[in-house]
């Protein structure tokens, strides 16, 4: 039992690095892309902007759910 539970807690050590190393690769992402959009300044208004951000981090969160499960299953 004791091997058991130094088992699980080494696997889900290595899967909260992934985690987390796939989820600051997405904030690094929107929050470049989001620079771009405020130096081309192409929205009128504060709530366009954070609308196409929200749509940034929903469109992001999808790849990187994507990317997880493959990364998930093929360890």
């Amino acid at each position: 039992m004791v091997n058991f539970n130094r088992l699980f807690s080494q696997l889900f050590k290595q899967k909260s690095k992934t985690t987390y190393f796939i989820f600051m690769i997405q904030l690094a992402t929107v929050l470049v892309i989001s620079f771009f959009f405020i130096f081309k300044s192409t929205f009128k208004s504060l709530i366009g902007f954070l609308m196409a951000v929200i749509a940034l981090i929903i469109g992001t969160s999808l790849i990187a759910e994507f990317i997880y499960l493959i990364i998930t299953f093929g360890m």
